[in-house]
């Protein structure tokens, strides 16, 4: 029996939904039941060997019971593959180290996780930072040594060996970030980073700390321990300002 236009079983009541940004579907015929029980459901423009849709349980697209797949077309290879299936383990697909989440146009704004298992190849941001207890919030570049009511505080004195390093701007990698107090920073350890530094700076210079709080300045003839990094571009006068360095190279 052939049933045209829109079916309502049970009353259930199937008004037409409005699809944001998908108008396509928008008086398309609809199906309204209680319940639907079915192995697969599936595309009906894209019928046959590939096939795309919706497995559920056993019987479904070779899947056990309790598991849910999204079933897509391969056109490389004519045939269907699972890049997501669903159990009460968790997400995984049907092959190993094949399909991606994103892509470089099309991006998830951010991934929240306890454990990352894989092998990092690039990260956007240039620095390694390690999150600390300070005793006041510290804008991004200030120079930080440890002392003061916690963990670390701005530096204060010229060429000192207590040199923490600098509040990192955008951590490509982030240590210790369960860090717990009323101030926290990000200081950089390894990498390169804005520094707020006092004075003219040329590229190679090693900075220091300088007697303005949270400032570096250049002293290519320093201590031990007291070096925060070495400078990334000139700078031409001698008034406060922020150049990038390359911290944790002495």
């Amino acid at each position: 029996m052939i049933i045209n236009g829109s079916v309502d079983i049970g009353g259930t009541g199937i008004d037409e939904s409005v699809l944001q940004g998908l108008s396509l579907f928008n008086g398309q015929k609809r199906l309204g039941v209680d319940w639907i029980y079915s192995s697969f459901i599936e595309a009906p423009g894209e019928k046959g060997s590939a096939s795309t849709g919706i497995a559920i349980g056993a019987g479904g697209s070779n899947l056990s019971t309790g598991e849910v797949a999204i079933v897509t077309a391969d056109s490389t290879t004519s045939s269907s593959v699972i890049p997501v299936k669903f159990s009460s383990r968790g997400m995984v697909s049907d092959t190993t180290n094949t399909y991606d989440i994103g892509s470089e146009d099309v991006r998830y704004a951010t991934v929240f996780a306890t454990l990352f298992d894989g092998t990092a190849t690039e990260a956007y941001y240039a620095d390694l930072a390690e999150n600390y207890v300070a005793d006041a919030a510290y804008e991004p570049g200030t120079v930080v040594e440890f002392g003061g009511a916690a963990e670390v505080t701005q530096s204060t004195t010229h060429g000192t060996h207590r040199v923490a390093g600098v509040v990192s701007t955008n951590p490509a990698h982030l240590m210790n970030s369960h860090c717990e107090g009323e101030y926290v920073v990000a200081v950089a350890l390894q990498g390169r980073v804005p520094c707020k530094v006092i004075g003219k700076v040329a590229k190679g210079d090693m900075l220091v700390a300088s007697n303005i709080p949270g400032y570096a300045i250049v002293n290519n003839t320093p201590t031990v321990g007291s070096v925060i990094g070495k400078a990334l571009a000139d700078k031409l006068d001698g008034d406060r300002g922020v150049v990038e360095v390359v911290v944790g190279k002495h």
